[in-house]
């Protein structure tokens, strides 16, 4: 996982992002055993960055269990450490 992050890139992305809205949901799958948590399933860092910086509360995420995929919005409980 990467642990330095361009701040100019992320302040561009959350200008995008306040301007024309999130594009490009994250995708997620729920955690194995903290139920209400979610777990990203590819590198979301630079998106959850940006609307992490914008205040939002939410973000948009695509479920993936597996078996089907749903586009919904969800709170930001990730498990993983950002």
């Amino acid at each position: 996982m990467r642990k330095h992050f361009n701040e100019a890139s992320i302040d561009e992305l959350a200008d995008s992002i306040k301007s024309l809205g999130q594009q490009s949901p994250i995708t997620v799958k729920a955690h194995e055993t903290e139920p209400g948590k979610w777990v990203p399933r590819s590198p979301v860092n630079r998106r959850f960055r940006a609307v992490k910086k914008l205040g939002m509360p939410t973000i948009l995420a695509r479920e993936d269990d597996g078996s089907h995929t749903t586009a919904k919005q969800i709170v930001e409980t990730f498990s993983a450490k950002t």
